[in-house]
C-alpha cells in the first residue's frame, strides 16, 4: 500500500479546539441530568396523587376468615414461615399491613396490648431467628384469636 499525498483532506482540521469539545460534552450531561430529575419528580408526584384502594367489605371478611384459620389451624413444622404468614395474616385483617411496629404504636396508640405482643413475638421469631418454646406458640396464637375476636368485620346483611 502507498501511503496517501500530503493534503489529502485538504478541509480536515488539524488543531482541534478541545476545550469546545469539552464544554459541549459537559453542558449535553447537564441537561440530560436536568432531565432526568425532572422525570424523577414527575414520577413521584403521580405516586403521591395516587390512592390506594379501599378494602371492600367482603375482601376484610375473607382476610379476617384467613387470619383465624392460620391461627385455628395446628401448627406446622417450619415455625418461622408459619409465623410470617400468621403475623403478615393479622395485620392485613387490621388494616396495618404497611406498617413497622413502631408506627402502629405511635400511630394507632397500640391496639392493644396483647396486639402489640404478639406482633413483638412475631417479628422476633422473623427477623432475629429466635425459636420460640411451645408455651410462646401458644400463648402467641391466644393473643392473635383474641385481638381477631375483638375486630371480627360486621355481617353484611344481603
Amino acid at each position: 500500500m502507498q501511503p496517501l499525498p500530503p493534503g489529502f483532506f485538504p478541509n480536515y482540521p488539524l488543531e482541534i479546539d478541545y476545550l469546545r469539545v469539552l464544554l459541549w460534552l459537559i453542558l449535553t450531561a447537564l441537561i440530560g441530568f436536568g432531565l432526568y430529575r425532572l422525570y424523577q419528580y414527575w414520577q413521584l408526584q403521580q405516586q403521591a396523587q395516587s390512592k390506594p384502594q379501599a378494602i371492600t367489605p367482603a375482601q376484610q371478611e375473607s382476610l379476617w376468615q384467613l387470619a383465624y384459620t392460620l391461627f385455628t389451624l395446628p401448627v406446622p413444622a417450619d415455625i418461622r414461615k408459619y409465623y410470617f404468614a400468621s403475623s403478615e395474616a393479622l395485620n392485613a385483617c387490621l388494616g396495618f399491613a404497611e406498617l413497622t411496629i413502631a408506627e402502629i404504636r405511635f400511630k394507632h396508640f397500640a391496639e392493644s396490648a396483647v396486639f402489640l405482643q404478639a406482633l413483638t413475638l412475631a417479628e422476633l421469631v422473623k427477623f432475629a431467628k429466635y425459636m420460640p418454646t411451645l408455651e410462646e406458640t401458644t400463648q402467641y396464637r391466644q393473643w392473635a384469636l383474641t385481638v381477631l375476636q375483638a375486630n371480627k368485620p360486621q355481617e353484611s346483611a344481603l
